[in-house]
């Protein structure tokens, strides 16, 4: 991805004598990355996530969720369009999280008692998160190409959606956990 501007002039024209089968070996190296990330995922699977369950990993969890609080009420306040991004990198911690204690505990994830709220309560506020932030702009720009559709009227990002402001209403449920915690802690 840094060579070929290098190699491409203004306007796509080579600069410097190129050719085709070159910048078909480039593209073919990025497959690579996809197989760098699959051999990631694989060892991810593979490894053992007692780690999941330990108290430190929960304070960091715990961690997480007090700086995504913050971050919630600076975007009330700051109008920055780097939002958005925050918003992906705390929404990819929630994911791994959820992913990794998955992982750990199998099915009891979803019928041990002690933890049975929190745990659908993580995975429907994570479910409504990975939505509203990767398939809500997909359909959105699916129905603008395809349908013609302005899009203007679904956009959950700019206000104009109640998904989103219902998504990230119970975004703030999830500051529940920090209460959970600090009953946890004993004097």
């Amino acid at each position: 991805q840094w060579l070929v501007p290098l190699l491409l002039g203004n306007g796509g024209k080579a600069s410097l004598p190129v050719s085709a089968s070159a910048l078909r070996a480039l593209r073919l190296l990025r497959l690579f990355r996809i197989l760098r990330a699959l051999k990631l995922l694989r060892g991810l699977l593979m490894s053992d996530l007692s780690w999941t369950a330990s108290s430190w990993f929960e304070v960091l969890m715990s961690v997480v969720i007090a700086m995504n609080t913050v971050v919630m009420a600076f975007e009330l306040d700051v109008a920055w369009s780097g939002w958005v991004w925050i918003e992906g990198a705390f929404l990819a911690v929630y994911s791994f999280e959820l992913i990794v204690k998955m992982k750990h505990a199998g099915w009891r994830y979803w019928v041990d008692l002690d933890n049975v709220f929190w745990n659908y309560l993580d995975f429907i506020i994570v479910a409504a998160g990975v939505l509203d932030m990767c398939i809500m702009p997909l359909f959105r720009f699916l129905s603008t190409e395809m349908l013609g559709d302005d899009g203007d009227a679904h956009d959950s990002h700019d206000g104009g959606g109640s998904f989103g402001h219902l998504v990230r209403m119970v975004r703030i449920v999830r500051v529940l956990r920090l209460v959970r915690l600090v009953k946890s802690v004993k004097p």
